[in-house]
């Protein structure tokens, strides 16, 4: 959870970084809220076959925060 969470902020530090994905199978509900405690959210969802077997996998995003709120309105 700790790595997860500290990763966006390590990947906007890079120029070129404006976005993260992440994906896991559906029924993953830990791995979910791990990423919704990181700030991403769900996008998408895709039910397709997965080592022989059908899956949901559910795709999060976090997005680099745009320049002003990053800033503190004090």
């Amino acid at each position: 959870t700790e790595a997860l969470e500290g990763l966006p902020s390590y990947l906007f530090s890079l120029p070129n970084v404006e976005a993260v994905e992440a994906d896991t199978f559906d029924p993953h509900i830990a791995s979910r809220r791990v990423m919704e405690k990181a700030g991403m959210v769900q996008f998408d969802s895709r039910t397709q076959e997965s080592d022989g077997e059908i899956a949901t996998l559910v795709f999060y995003e976090i997005w680099r925060p745009e320049e002003d709120e990053e800033e503190s309105p004090l």
